[in-house]
């Protein structure tokens, strides 16, 4: 049942995804600034942000709707999404335009926006592991697209954590241009598809009650979480200056760095606690059944000595060895170890005597 839900919901989310994407692109190509933007200080959606969603999403579709028959197509989409998350990041690194950001549209809104039309580093890094993990997921390599989705799920939520906090430095990068709240929410959603659908079918495969690439999953989020508070505890010591802002500092990121791991490693010591307890209870389960296996054969064979082969016309006994039959009194000579004599009773005296004198008349 939770299966089933789990796999209905990424289908939808990626057409919402795709959805959202064809409306911010009509957004740019019709200038509809109030779908870009909530806020005219805030950094809008970009259009090829918007384009990446609608192929990751799109993608999404293709594989929870059609599977496997169009696996080939959602990779190609994926692909594309991943190229595009990936030539960004190239113009970030190495300071060039490769003018694919105003391609589709002029980019006429500008704020918080360091070059005109270019998706954030963040979101770049977003989708680009977006398609990666889709990419992964046609091939049920579930390991993989997990580590790629729950690392777009930790990117997307300290986006989203920083506009809810207020901390700027989570969700824009030394001027670059600012991840906007669309793209975090949308990174998030789709990440997180992407990791309980791996959780969904990968258990169904190994029959397990997690996969086993959960702390993984546990780790890159316990470590985003602490990345947050590091920047809030930073905000905080920003206002002692001096070296008590960068002891604070080393401080805060090793306890940061410290939670993650020991998170990690909780994870890991309880997947394999848990693992290790369902294979004894599968045991016992076994052993349980073959014990009433067994009981039901020792009734059974009991049930059977209780039985004495006799034949209904010579009044022969059969003997368990090599379905041999004798007569009662060696069989019963046999079974009490005595010798058996013979006689005749009253009764069978009379019918004798009976016998003789009519055969002597």
């Amino acid at each position: 049942m939770t299966a089933t839900i789990i796999r209905r919901a990424a289908l939808v989310t990626g057409g919402v995804h795709l959805l959202f994407g064809l409306v911010v692109m009509s957004a740019w190509a019709f200038r509809l600034s109030a779908l870009l933007q909530f806020e005219s200080w805030r950094a809008p959606e970009q259009f090829n942000s918007a384009l990446a969603f609608a192929l990751c999403g799109l993608a999404m579709g293709l594989i929870e709707w059609q599977p496997p028959a169009f696996h080939p197509t959602a990779r190609l989409l994926a692909l594309l999404a991943t190229l595009l998350g990936a030539a960004t990041i190239g113009e970030y690194l190495f300071q060039v335009n490769l003018g694919i950001d105003e391609v589709f549209a002029s980019a006429y809104l500008r704020t918080a926006t360091s070059h005109p039309g270019r998706m954030s580093p963040q979101t770049a890094i977003g989708v680009m592991l977006l398609g990666a993990a889709l990419i992964a997921v046609t091939f049920r390599r579930w390991k993989v697209a997990a580590a790629f989705g729950s690392i777009a799920a930790t990117l997307g939520g300290i986006a989203i954590a920083g506009y809810m906090v207020g901390l700027e430095s989570a969700y824009g990068w030394h001027g670059l241009t600012a991840m906007s709240l669309q793209s975090a929410t949308g990174v998030t959603i789709l990440a997180t598809a992407i990791v309980l659908l791996g959780f969904v079918d990968d258990a169904a495969e190994t029959r397990d009650l997690a996969p086993r690439w959960t702390p993984i999953v546990m780790g890159f989020l316990s470590l985003g979480t602490m990345f947050v508070f590091w920047h809030l505890a930073m905000t905080v010591l920003m206002l002692w200056g001096g070296t008590a802002t960068a002891n604070g500092s080393r401080a805060a990121f090793a306890v940061a760095m410290l939670v993650g791991l020991l998170t990690t490693a909780l994870a890991q010591i309880g997947l394999v606690a848990t693992r290790h307890r369902r294979r004894a209870e599968a045991a016992h389960a076994r052993l349980q059944r073959a014990i009433e296996e067994l009981s039901r054969a020792q009734t059974a064979v009991r049930e059977l000595e209780t039985l004495l082969p006799l034949c209904a016309w010579c009044k022969r006994i059969r003997s368990d060895e090599r379905d041999y039959w004798m007569k009662v009194e060696d069989y019963i000579g046999r079974l009490t170890n005595r010798e058996i004599t013979h006689g005749l009773c009253p009764d069978c005296a009379k019918e004798l005597m009976a016998d003789l004198d009519e055969a002597v008349q």
